[in-house]
């Protein structure tokens, strides 16, 4: 029996092979470790992402489509379905214009989107009017197809063949969390946490450890009131008043969080606030760090 195909699941959606474009993303560093927060939380500013252009290979491919299929390149080597779009009319218009529209600077802002890349403002970039296709959603995150290599391109669907790898029934876009060692987040991603990252968090209590991105300055915390963790890095974002001088003196969006010991849900203040100054001690972030 043949394998089923992304041709025959584009033909049954009736869409057509030859106007439908295929398009594989590698990105790297902040941007790309984003990605799963922001396709779980906010999946049309990943549209939003895919509709600004400035390569002319994509330009030219995106003028004479009507559709694209957008696939992420996972760490492992997997080729995993984002999301279906229709395209839309081109407006052109300078990197200065672009950079004034909310929701690029976000994306350029908080999660460093081509921040390595040198630009003028005098650059030239195409926005094409994407429109998400409702039908193709719940694949994102769990269609993984066969991919000839491991870099990116994009080509017409008709003049390829794309064999269905898998089809889990868990988007890898909504993964569960971290073990608490490996746990790091960025400021901006704290908003787009998938729920169950956000309930593990707001359970944990224990000492935490903020580095300043750019300076690499320390703070340790701690904590033990509502929402444990969760609302304890909330309250950091937010400007919480009851923080050391130096560290009022950062910008928050600078903040990324990590966890250096978990302690018992029900573990007494005292011990809480013993094991906070022990870390202190260890990491000299007292003499030589954010908590004075």
């Amino acid at each position: 029996m043949p394998s089923l195909t992304l041709t025959d699941m584009i033909e049954r959606d009736s869409l057509d092979p030859g106007t439908t474009l295929v398009m594989r993303h590698t990105p790297q560093g902040r941007f790309r470790r984003a990605i799963p927060f922001i396709l779980n939380a906010d999946p049309d500013l990943f549209a939003i992402y895919e509709a600004a252009q400035t390569n002319q290979s994509v330009i030219g491919s995106f003028r004479a489509c009507d559709t694209a299929l957008s696939f992420l390149g996972s760490e492992d080597g997997r080729t995993v379905f984002v999301g279906a779009f229709s395209i839309g009319e081109e407006k052109q218009m300078s990197r200065a214009e672009y950079e004034r529209d909310s929701r690029w600077q976000r994306l350029h802002r908080d999660f460093a989107l081509d921040a390595d890349l040198p630009h003028s403002p005098d650059d030239q970039i195409s926005i094409f009017g994407h429109q998400t296709l409702e039908s193709w959603r719940p694949l994102a995150g769990r269609l993984t197809v066969e991919w000839p290599g491991t870099r990116s391109w994009c080509r017409r669907a008709h003049t390829n063949t794309f064999a269905i790898e898998s089809l889990t029934v868990e988007s890898d876009f909504s993964r569960q969390v971290p073990a608490p060692e490996k746990l790091i987040i960025r400021a901006p991603e704290l908003a787009l946490l998938p729920p169950s990252w956000r309930g593990a968090l707001s359970q944990w209590r224990g000492i935490y450890l903020i580095t300043v991105e750019g300076e690499g300055a320390r703070y340790v915390g701690a904590a033990y009131g509502e929402e444990n963790l969760l609302g304890r890095w909330r309250a950091h974002i937010a400007g919480d008043l009851g923080v050391t001088r130096e560290l009022s003196k950062r910008e928050t969006k600078n903040f990324r969080f990590s966890i250096l010991e978990l302690l018992a849900p029900d573990a007494a203040t005292e011990e809480v606030v013993d094991r906070e100054r022990c870390w202190m001690d260890r990491l000299h972030t007292i003499e030589y760090g954010l908590n004075r």
